[in-house]
């Protein structure tokens, strides 16, 4: 799957499995929406939300969630 184009599909992983797969993956940066951890790999978008900001070196806190199809979703409404 080519992860340069965005996903729907999301995976929510308990902590150790989220920490391990970080490692796995080789990720630098972590992204944090309110109590949400999240990163994306291989075309998924992985998250958990037992983990603090102190597990990982580098977070960067976004605002809120959304995706491509929210987006369009909004549009469709409108018409």
């Amino acid at each position: 799957m080519n992860s340069e184009f965005g996903t729907e599909l999301r995976i929510k992983l308990l902590k150790e499995e989220f920490l391990r797969l970080i490692k796995l993956s080789q990720r630098e940066i972590i992204y944090r929406v309110k109590k949400t951890h999240l990163f994306a790999y291989d075309g998924f978008v992985f998250y958990c939300e037992e983990c603090e900001d102190s597990d990982f070196d580098t977070v960067i806190v976004g605002s809120e969630l959304s995706n491509i199809s929210f987006f369009y979703e909004k549009d469709r409404k409108r018409k």
